[in-house]
């Protein structure tokens, strides 16, 4: 194998690995607890989030209501 293709499959190797911890998230046992419990308690929708939800691009979205 040449410096080149050392090189590139080096890159593509490094890059992979990059991607693939930008889409998984590891979490703890205590953190996945703890994001459960956040999951299955919903807050009501701040001024800030109404806002936002109301921007043009959100219209087809419903603001939803907590339980």
């Amino acid at each position: 194998m040449d410096l080149s293709n050392f090189l590139i499959s080096t890159a593509v190797e490094r890059a992979k690995k990059i991607q693939k911890e930008e889409r998984v998230l590891m979490l703890s046992h205590q953190e996945w607890d703890n994001f459960q419990k956040i999951i299955a308690t919903p807050t009501k929708p701040t001024p800030q989030l109404k806002e936002l939800m109301a921007l043009e691009g959100f219209s087809h979205y419903e603001t939803p209501t907590p339980q």
